[in-house]
């Protein structure tokens, strides 16, 4: 019996389908982001990209509306461009 997922290839991406348990426990649906988190004993952590944008909760409901926008758009632009931006939370521990 073979364990694991399989990896496919997709375009130029590969890709592993996400378990349906595992979707509920990174609380992630069609169209959302995960990140991967590489941690310094070099295992690999995935995690829903929203949970750590490193805003706060207020921080996030000032900045939707700042810009007249939700916060979920907030915070995907956020994860967006999280390389540009200093604030992001770095989870490298």
């Amino acid at each position: 019996m073979k364990s694991g997922y399989k990896v496919r290839k997709q375009g130029n991406s590969l890709m592993v389908s996400i378990p349906k348990h595992i979707q509920q426990l990174l609380n992630v649906n069609e169209g959302d982001y995960i990140d991967f988190v590489i941690l310094k004993n070099g295992t690999v952590k995935v995690i829903n990209a929203a949970d750590h944008i490193g805003i706060e909760d207020k921080k996030l409901e000032k900045l939707s509306e700042r810009f007249n926008v939700t916060e979920e758009q907030v915070k995907r632009s956020i994860s967006d461009n999280q390389d540009k931006i200093g604030f992001v939370k770095n989870l490298n521990e």
